[in-house]
């Protein structure tokens, strides 16, 4: 009878609909490279870049542009320099302050177009070309904060596009995960009305959502 396949259909298409989600979605790409496991990040990237790499985002965080900055100074395009500062009243305030200067590298190097904006921003919130103090910086910064946060995500943006630049990520869309991740509800759903008379059913059901939620 034709009812009698209906179910056996369904619970088909179900399998089915699971197996393109584990085999699609659920399993690592394969990667044909010729070459030992990779253990660190890559040497030549900068932080804001292995940030993103690391965190499987292309977004850059507020730490790694901190830690931009540091890597401009390794790169000999800024030094820094321990300053003693006076605290107020000999209790507020801080110990020391760094005195940071805008440096040429000793050697030819080819900067990121987000490191190249990382410098000018430096350069217009603190108004110098030679050396600022990084706690007028910080400060310019706070008080600053919308004009800040408008070059901040400025220089996102284009860390997110050199990280897309790279290829390092795999484009893939989550519609069609969601697609059949819907199919197979709706599959399940049904198979579930159809045996509802028998006494299968519930352990069924379970099994089903059981193995939807893995």
């Amino acid at each position: 009878k034709a009812g009698a396949i209906v179910p056996w259909v369904l619970a088909v298409l179900f399998l089915l609909s699971l197996s393109l989600i584990y085999f699609r979605f659920g399993r690592d790409p394969v990667v044909f490279l010729d070459s030992i496991y990779e253990r660190e990040p890559p040497f030549g990237y900068g932080p804001a870049v292995v940030s993103a790499l690391m965190q499987d985002r292309e977004k850059a965080t507020a730490k790694s542009f901190v830690a931009e900055i540091l890597n401009l100074a390794l790169l000999g395009f800024l030094k820094f320099e321990k300053v003693k500062q006076e605290k107020i009243l000999g209790i507020f305030g801080r110990e020391f302050d760094y005195k940071v200067f805008f440096t040429a590298p000793q050697r030819p190097v080819e900067l990121m177009d987000y490191q190249k904006n990382l410098l000018e921003i430096l350069k217009d919130f603190t108004g110098r070309t030679d050396f600022f103090l990084f706690s007028k910086f910080e400060e310019k910064a706070k008080w600053s904060s919308q004009s800040f946060f408008i070059r901040f995500e400025e220089w996102q943006r284009m860390v997110k596009g050199e990280v897309g630049k790279l290829g390092l990520f795999e484009k893939k869309s989550g519609v069609g995960f969601l697609v059949a991740a819907t199919v197979g509800f709706v599959l399940s759903m049904l198979l579930f009305a159809v045996l509802s008379g028998s006494g299968y059913a519930f352990g069924l059901f379970f099994i089903f959502s059981q193995c939807l939620s893995s």
